[in-house]
């Protein structure tokens, strides 16, 4: 009986040992298949994948691209070049202007033209811009006349309105003593004034009185010919012959000295 068990044995464990092994090969021969399967190496740019499959990390394409559109840029640069060469260059301030038109009735001092050609040449102005320029001069003299009549007949308005209020001339604002002082004033003015002092006088009009001031209205002048007109009346030595009623002259001189201002109050 006991060798029939020490007989077993060595048969048992051949057959163990044999299992290992079988289960060893096994193993592997089926880690080599998962290994294939499943692991990436990378090697100088290059990259293995499913089985040893290689393709490269840069195909080339992304260089191709990079040339071409360098080239691209080179000939776009080149034609921009080409059409800025093309253009016509800027026309420039001439050394010398010349040939200067004005309008009808315009006309500019050699000081003011000799200004005028500096500022142009300093903006480097052609003469034709110039010229443009020169072309507003009518506009701008239009406007600049229109406010100075505007400022002189406010001007005359107050003046008008301080006689009015002198207690010398007006009673401080007196009707009748206003009226009285304006009627001396119009005797005086019709026996010693001249057309054309009448015309500086009166206000400015463009066609009708162009010389005028508007200074009529003005206290001072109004009371230098009352004080002329009492003066001589005073003396007896008033001449001129007037015979119109004081109501009425003082009415003609009412119009004269204020012209287009409101009448009295």
């Amino acid at each position: 009986m006991t060798n029939e068990t020490l007989n077993a044995a060595p048969a048992n464990n051949t057959d163990g040992s044999n299992t290992q092994q079988a289960n060893e090969s096994s193993a592997t021969k089926a880690a080599p298949g998962t290994d294939a399967n499943t692991q990436q190496q990378s090697t100088g740019g290059e990259t293995q994948n499913n089985g040893g499959e290689q393709k490269p990390a840069n195909d080339g394409k992304g260089g191709a691209s990079q040339e071409k559109a360098g080239e691209e840029g080179t000939k776009e640069g080149e034609q921009k070049s080409e059409k800025k060469d093309d253009a016509k260059p800027a026309p420039k301030a001439p050394e010398k202007y010349e040939g200067f038109k004005l309008a009808e009735g315009v006309k500019i001092a050699p000081e003011v033209q000799t200004k005028f050609e500096a500022i142009a040449r300093e903006l480097d102005l052609p003469q034709e811009a110039a010229q443009k320029l020169l072309d507003l001069a009518p506009e701008i003299n239009a406007m600049n006349t229109k406010a100075l009549i505007g400022i002189a007949n406010e001007q005359s308005d107050k003046w008008h309105e301080e006689t009015r209020n002198d207690k010398e001339l007006g009673g401080g604002g007196d009707e009748a003593t206003y009226t009285s002082t304006m009627a001396l004033v119009a005797k005086t003015r019709d026996a010693f004034a001249t057309p054309e002092l009448l015309s500086l006088l009166q206000r400015f009009d463009a066609k009708k009185n162009p010389n005028g001031t508007g200074l009529g209205n003005h206290p001072e002048v109004i009371r230098l010919f009352a004080r002329i007109g009492s003066r001589l009346s005073e003396d007896n030595k008033f001449v001129g012959g007037n015979t119109t009623p004081p109501a009425q002259q003082a009415h003609a001189a009412d119009k004269l000295y204020s012209n287009t201002t409101s009448k009295p109050k």
